[in-house]
């Protein structure tokens, strides 16, 4: 598929990796008004689920699979709804967001689900081929215990290997974010001679903070500090996404 005009003539503009991590902390901070208003319920209502559920695995309580299921597609939708909003935060002034207390589910976010849902699919086979393939080259000059040894390490290069990928393509996500067209393909392309930068900004800065707020919820000892936890979550989520958005207008040009 051949790309918009908007995204054709920045195809090949390095990104200015710098400004745009300074951007991301700086925006939220200078908005943060708009971002309070548009982010406060969907952002109240992922804390408090993650809250509940912290909360019913130190009661020991066990759930059916069905249900397993059924909690982590509604975590997911609210995740989706936040990102979502914070897109549209970042690249579209104020008379063209949405209103309303809570995003209503339209063609929109539901296309940008389906979006997250393959991009998700893409890493997954990408992380499993690369650490498969690394694991043969391992098998074959390692002995049986060293290649053992080695599973763990291999396992970064999967990471990296589909966070390259999911990285170029999720250049779509603030695109239908704010009604634009684009598709897989376009994604790609959009990002090409960015790869290893958008791998910086999109995959691993969002790793190591990541672990982060993985140590803080491990460190949780009770609900107040989950909460805590869950904001400062929140919090690193939305810087996570004004880089993607960042990222995506000074590709595409955008002017916001």
């Amino acid at each position: 598929m051949q790309l918009p005009d908007v995204y054709s003539v920045a195809v090949n503009r390095r990104l200015p990796v710098e400004k745009i991590l300074l951007g991301a902390i700086l925006l939220p901070i200078r908005e943060v008004r708009s971002f309070l208003r548009g982010l406060a319920v969907p952002g109240a209502t992922l804390v408090a689920f993650y809250a509940v559920c912290w909360q019913a695995e130190e009661a020991g309580a066990h759930f059916d699979p069905w249900i397993r299921w059924g909690l982590w597609a509604f975590s997911w939708m609210l995740y989706m709804i936040f990102c979502l909003t914070c897109h549209r935060l970042v690249l579209l002034d104020s008379e063209r967001r949405s209103t309303g207390v809570f995003p209503p589910f339209t063609r929109r976010e539901a296309r940008f689900a389906g979006r997250m849902l393959v991009a998700g699919i893409i890493y997954g086979l990408c992380y499993y081929i690369a650490m498969w393939l690394a694991m043969l080259v391992v098998v074959n000059v390692a002995s049986e215990e060293q290649a053992t040894a080695a599973q763990y390490p291999l396992q970064w290069i999967g990471y990296f290997a589909g966070s390259y990928v999911f990285a170029r393509l999720a250049l779509g996500f603030p695109a239908i974010a704010i009604d634009r067209p684009i598709g897989v393909g376009d994604s790609w392309t959009l990002g090409r001679g960015n790869g290893w930068r958008l791998l910086l900004l999109v995959g691993a800065i969002p790793a190591v903070i990541d672990a982060c707020t993985d140590w803080i919820y491990a460190k949780a000892p009770n609900m107040a500090a989950v909460i805590v936890a869950s904001i400062v979550v929140a919090l690193f989520l939305v810087f996570e996404v004004a880089t993607l958005s960042l990222s995506y207008r000074e590709l595409a040009r955008e002017q916001t």
